[in-house]
């Protein structure tokens, strides 16, 4: 069953616990959301790898804004423009190393598209007597340069990625929103495959110290030490 990001999250904790409250736990929940986005993120590259990326793992944003950046460059404190401007939008942290697959899309909201070029080719496209006015970007680092919008005066662009961290997209909800993953189980049971290999101290005493091991049993180690000796 497809669950929330809370959901995995309390699923993770209750069976890192063997079903054991304790209230000292020393797992910040920031932290394991840290670790599930990426274990998410190596089985993204691993589907990749074999061919193919599941679907489920992309999500669809339409709150990215169309900015305008004037070209120029700054001497000695003072900005001097060139006369002309760059469209361009700012991405969020997106999944790499998956070959231009970590965008499915980015375009309008009624689903007309930008062409994803290379550098070279959208440097090289605004003389192109056949696609010149074709609606196309590019990405370079963080950001998408946008040619040709695909509508005037264009000032948000909608866009499905596979985003690095989920709760990035726009009016993300841990406790409503599915967490964007084919299998829970499987991520789940990774995760703790993961924590577990560090190894997991139980609270026996539950008392609200910070202490994660029972003071009984290192007090019984250090007397069986003792007398050995």
């Amino acid at each position: 069953m497809a669950k929330t990001l809370n959901q995995i999250v309390y699923s993770i904790i209750e069976k890192y616990t063997q079903h054991k409250p304790s209230d000292d736990l020393e797992l910040p929940e920031e932290f394991l959301i840290g670790k599930i986005n990426d274990i998410r993120a190596t089985l993204i590259r691993d589907e990749y790898n074999n061919g193919t990326i599941d679907e489920k793992y992309y999500q669809k944003m339409c709150c990215i804004d169309v900015e305008c950046e004037e070209n120029g460059c700054t001497i000695r404190g003072e900005f001097i423009s060139t006369g002309s401007s760059t469209i361009k939008i700012t991405l969020p942290p997106l999944i790499t190393d998956v070959d231009w697959n970590e965008i499915s899309f980015l375009g309008s909201p009624e689903w007309n598209k930008f062409h994803r070029k290379t550098l070279d080719a959208w440097i090289s496209n605004e003389d192109n007597p056949w696609t010149g006015g074709k609606p196309i970007y590019t990405v370079v680092g963080s950001e998408a340069y946008l040619r040709n919008l695909i509508t005037p005066g264009m000032r948000k662009v909608c866009g499905i990625f596979l985003l690095s961290n989920p709760v990035d997209a726009c009016d993300y909800d841990k406790d409503v929103d599915i967490y964007p993953i084919p299998s829970e189980y499987k991520l789940e049971l990774l995760v703790l495959k993961d924590l577990l290999s560090v190894g997991y101290k139980g609270d026996m005493l539950n008392d609200g110290q910070e202490d994660t091991i029972d003071p009984r049993t290192v007090s019984s180690t250090a007397k069986a030490a003792n007398q050995e000796q």
